[in-house]
């Protein structure tokens, strides 16, 4: 992110040097270089003042293969005597309006399609402002997950999967230390999101991203290493090592 400077709107402050601070410079759906459009104040003025509380600057992605459009607002920085500093808030708009392209392993794509439907669903509530909702997404798609491969590794027990909690499902199927003690947590904090309170106060929706993202960390190398331990066996090797 850097600093940059714009022109006020109007005669009033023709004069005066107004900056925006923290522009961001990366596509927040691609990751390339943004190129900088025009800026432009709102009409919401400060009480008893004439100089606007919030601007808004366009910006759009050079990525021929992305080519979104971005309005980010910028707030009014509240100090005294500040008349020309005005920091990032949040960006309101892309157009079109898709969020940053979401990836998982083929392997988890296969075992778990739902989960990557429900995961992008929840992670796209998110980029378009539906913030309450993208937790209660996120904890849904942990539980098709963890469902999903609790049954490709005992498809006979599909009834009792079905009927268990998220919890008892983890500690009855899940065998990995490493990626049994990051789906808890993250179910931990799943359950934050649906309930009236939470009893996890010091942590929020970045935490349960990143134990989600850690939990599918955790599942493609068991994936991947169960899958080589059973190609891999000492009889075809013809000998024990």
């Amino acid at each position: 992110m850097k600093t940059i400077e714009i022109k006020p709107d109007g005669d009033l402050f023709a004069n005066y040097r107004i900056y925006l601070f923290g522009v961001p410079e990366d596509c927040p759906r691609c990751g390339k270089w943004l190129f900088l459009g025009e800026t432009g104040f709102s009409r919401d003025r400060l009480p008893g003042s004439s100089l606007q509380q919030t601007v808004f600057h366009l910006s759009y992605c050079v990525n021929e293969a992305c080519g979104h459009f971005f309005l980010s607002e910028y707030r009014l920085r509240l100090e005294p005597g500040n008349l020309r500093h005005y920091d990032f808030h949040e960006v309101n708009i892309a157009v079109p309006a898709a969020p940053r392209d979401i990836r998982v392993s083929s392997d988890i794509a296969r075992i778990s399609p739902r989960f990557l439907e429900i995961y992008k669903q929840a992670m796209a509530s998110e980029y378009l402002g539906l913030e309450q909702l993208t937790g209660i997404g996120l904890r849904k798609a942990l539980e098709f997950l963890i469902k999903d491969y609790a049954l490709s590794l005992n498809p006979e027990r599909r009834d009792a999967i079905f009927n268990q909690s998220l919890a008892d499902c983890i500690a009855t199927y899940v065998t990995d230390l490493n990626l049994r003690e990051c789906a808890k947590r993250a179910v931990w904090l799943g359950n934050d999101e649906t309930h009236y309170t939470r009893r996890w106060k010091d942590r929020d929706i970045e935490d349960l991203k990143t134990l989600i993202t850690l939990t599918l960390v955790w599942l493609d190398n068991a994936l991947r290493t169960a899958e080589y331990l059973k190609s891999m066996n000492r009889e075809r090797a013809g000998q024990l090592p």
